[in-house]
């Protein structure tokens, strides 16, 4: 029994919810998308926090907005992303060329061109953003982050595994001689070997 599911069913109406990187949640299909989504619906309230609510193009926040607002889902069904799109996002129809002999050297396909979205957003989607969003940047919090530094810590491989790897490599070498084409094939899996 899924574990969202459960505590959806046992504890609705009783507890709040914080969904941190909720953009990962975003997806229609996913297993961690399906337990958010029980999450939510059994949540009082709910605090979504990402640094990346919007990936460019409108349909990428069609099903994070579905999930956590229950206006959006009156305006839109599950499976009216295509609608919202047009709504909300920028479309661009495309047609295909064809070679033609006549003085104008080409000419446009019959067809009506097929239509796809590309990046960008309407105007309009800001009014449903706006409600319920707050844009903070790290300096409006006020707080001093400590100071950054990058180390690296070499951990010594192995003995075993360090043999095992390179009776590996050994052993790839050989065939290489006679095919070459395999040096990539070679690379990752000495590369991922000790893994």
């Amino acid at each position: 029994f899924a574990p969202a599911r459960y505590i959806n069913r046992r504890y609705s109406g009783r507890y709040s919810l914080i969904i941190d990187e909720c953009h990962q949640v975003s997806k229609p299909d996913s297993d961690q998308a399906r337990a958010a989504q029980h999450l939510i619906s059994g949540c009082v309230k709910l605090l979504a926090m990402t640094g990346t609510v919007y990936g460019g193009r409108a349909s990428s926040i069609y099903h994070l907005l579905y999930k956590i607002d229950r206006g959006f889902r009156e305006m839109y069904d599950f499976d009216e992303c295509s609608k919202f799109v047009q709504d909300h996002g920028l479309l661009q129809r495309v047609y295909d060329l064809e070679d033609y002999n006549s003085r104008y050297g080409y000419r446009r396909n019959n067809s009506g061109g097929r239509v796809r979205e590309v990046p960008g957003c309407s105007p309009a989607m800001v009014g449903l953003l706006l409600d319920y969003t707050a844009f903070v940047k790290l300096a409006d919090l006020g707080v001093e982050l400590p100071p950054y530094r990058e180390e690296v810590d070499l951990v010594p491989c192995d003995p075993k595994v360090l043999r095992n790897t390179l009776q590996l490599q050994q052993s790839v070498r050989e065939v290489l001689r006679e095919h070459p084409e395999l040096l990539s094939q070679y690379l990752m899996s000495c590369l991922g070997y000790p893994d």
